[in-house]
């Protein structure tokens, strides 16, 4: 909804949050990027599938593979994570 993105962004300036320049202001403008959000949608809907996939006596390469996903997508979602931190600092809760 671009009324709550609007309110959302108001509220985060109001409170200081919304860095006014340097590195901290780059990463919030990726962070607050609908393609950033979408990227983390879509790789959290890859998660999902992976872990779907599981399943009773699957063979070993089915299982190194959901292995080497697993790290994949846990170093995104942790890069997210630091990366909000940086950005949003206490706002990111």
């Amino acid at each position: 909804d671009p009324n709550l993105a609007n309110w959302l962004k108001i509220k985060l300036k109001e409170e200081n949050f919304i860095p006014d320049e340097g590195c901290r202001k780059s990463i919030y403008n990726l962070v607050t990027n609908v393609v950033f959000e979408n990227f983390v949608i879509l790789m959290v809907l890859g998660n999902t599938i992976s872990m779907a996939t599981n399943y009773y006596q699957m063979p070993e390469e089915g299982i190194e593979i959901l292995k080497y996903l697993n790290w994949y997508f846990s170093f995104i979602f942790n890069l997210e994570m630091i990366l909000k931190l940086i950005a949003l600092k206490g706002a990111y809760f």
